[in-house]
């Protein structure tokens, strides 16, 4: 699979498929039950890894954001979106409220259409229901996104349908809409995962301070995630209040202490597996940052893989070679363009 520079229209070149291999790795994923539930057999993981491959999706991105419905993929409005950018589109809201959503796109070709989609449109079309009336804009966003996919001809999306087009599921617009504010920005990762390594430090020191300077943390975490500035300043603010915690115990008489217990080696034992889970998610994220947004979309949605040992080791070992495989793979790139240009240029 090779996927065009991002100010290139998408383009996606197919390989032969090797169904031995990819039944392998399909039944593997299907075996860890962190495939969607939906999804009741390898041969069904399978189908849904090949219908994003032809999107240009990697597997995980695919198992993450595909439904097939009666043989039809359906994509959700924030991973069109995604691939519209991608390919060098650029789209504009000019509205967006609980009764409006007006977007301004521009194909990779140079191609304008402003989508216009409101509650009134939304009526006669007789849609409705729980996630129409909680969450009014997300729904008008969703449906305007894919609606102006199809106005305006954007190839990679032919024929593939927005969630709950097919299904009449409009819950998983929701859920696409607004798990997006839960990803960090590629800007951000280094300065995240430095925060959560110094709330770490904090809490080996002082659990209970550790514990209010995390919930802190929760607290800022919207801001953090949108703006670089603020995540510099949150990171400045906790490492000043480590210093002073260190500098004080350095100090302090130290008290007598029996060993830790089972449950405490245990606990700081998933604190290292997060904490080590998450830079090399952040490391996966430098190469390649929709991956890394996945990724940590998967990591986040499963509590499973921070409580439990076993699985947080697992899941720690499969993105250590994860991050290995694509480092190696740019590496491999970079050496073969090299080569293509030293040819090039003997020939010119």
């Amino acid at each position: 699979m090779v996927i065009a520079h991002p100010q290139q229209a998408l383009s996606v070149v197919q390989q032969p498929v090797n169904w031995d291999a990819e039944l392998f790795g399909a039944k593997m994923l299907h075996k860890s039950g962190l495939a969607p539930s939906a999804l009741k057999s390898p041969e069904s993981v399978l189908f849904v890894i090949l219908a994003g491959r032809d999107l240009g999706l990697s597997p995980t991105a695919s198992l993450r954001s595909i439904n097939v419905i009666q043989g039809k993929v359906e994509v959700g409005a924030d991973m069109q979106l995604s691939l519209f950018k991608r390919a060098g589109g650029t789209a504009t809201w000019l509205e967006l409220t609980d009764t409006v959503a007006e977007l301004k796109m521009v194909h990779p070709n140079g191609d304008c259409h402003t989508e216009r989609f409101t509650m009134e449109d939304a009526k006669r079309a007789k849609l409705g229901g729980d996630n129409w009336s909680k969450y009014p804009k997300a729904m008008l966003r969703s449906r305007c996104i894919t609606a102006g996919m199809k106005s305006i001809g954007f190839e990679v999306l032919a024929g593939v349908y927005g969630a709950g087009e097919i299904s009449g599921d409009d819950g998983a617009e929701v859920i696409d809409s607004q798990v997006v504010a839960t990803l960090i920005v590629p800007a951000q990762f280094g300065t995240v995962r430095a925060i959560l390594d110094t709330l770490a430090s904090i809490t080996e020191l002082d659990a209970d301070l550790g514990a209010k300077a995390t919930a802190w943390f929760e607290g800022m975490k919207p801001e953090v995630l949108e703006n670089q500035a603020i995540a510099a300043d949150t990171l400045g603010k906790l490492r000043a209040r480590l210093a002073a915690m260190r500098a004080a115990a350095a100090v302090a008489p130290t008290p007598a202490a029996a060993g830790p217990t089972a449950e405490e080696l245990a606990a700081q034992e998933r604190a290292g597996l997060e904490r080590e889970t998450r830079r090399t998610i952040g490391l996966i994220a430098e190469l390649d940052a929709v991956e890394g947004a996945e990724m940590l979309r998967l990591y986040e949605g499963e509590p499973s893989m921070r409580t439990d040992l076993s699985k947080a080791r697992a899941a720690l070992t499969h993105l250590e070679v994860m991050f290995t495989k694509m480092k190696n793979v740019r590496t491999v790139a970079a050496r073969d363009k090299k080569v293509q240009d030293e040819l090039l240029a003997g020939v010119l």
